[in-house]
């Protein structure tokens, strides 16, 4: 009886083993899926998706992805209407992790991105765990801020997020 529950449990093994690897290649195909550009900036090289005509938005996304999830994101809350900027934050899909991976200096790097594109202001959506950059972004650079979202943030705390 043991030997079959064994047998049963290596079977599993293989079944879960051989579906993770199944399910990691669907996620990076969907990932190449994107119009990805990339852009060497002081903190590393940044990935992210530029689509869209219109008002700026640029998302500050939360923790469940990158440019993926701020794409999908800004698709879902205001459709087609609008360019939209998603840049996957340090160290998330494209994106390297500098060593002072602070909300500050992430939207230091949504400047320089901005700046690359020649786009002067934009409406910051901040989501989840992307609060804190996109607060920093509306606070450091309120004359390149028309605005900032929030959807899901919460208030970074000050003696954390500098």
């Amino acid at each position: 009886m043991i030997y079959i529950l064994i047998i049963l449990l290596v079977i599993l093994g293989f079944i879960i083993v051989h579906q993770y690897h199944k399910d990691i290649k669907t996620a990076y195909k969907r990932l190449e899926s994107y119009n990805i550009k990339t852009m060497a900036t002081k903190f590393g090289i940044m990935s992210y998706v530029d689509e869209g005509k219109g008002e700026v938005i640029l998302i500050s996304h939360g923790i469940f992805g990158g440019y993926d999830q701020g794409s999908t994101s800004l698709n879902q809350v205001v459709g087609e209407q609008y360019r939209k900027v998603s840049i996957s934050r340090f160290g998330y899909p494209g994106s390297k992790l500098p060593n002072n991976p602070t909300p500050k200096n992430q939207a230091k790097v949504f400047i320089e991105i901005l700046d690359e594109l020649g786009i002067k202001q934009a409406y910051i959506l901040a989501t989840s765990a992307g609060g804190a950059a996109g607060f920093q972004f509306a606070l450091t650079y309120p004359d390149r801020s028309k605005g900032l979202i929030l959807l899901s943030s919460s208030v970074p705390d000050k003696k954390r997020n500098t």
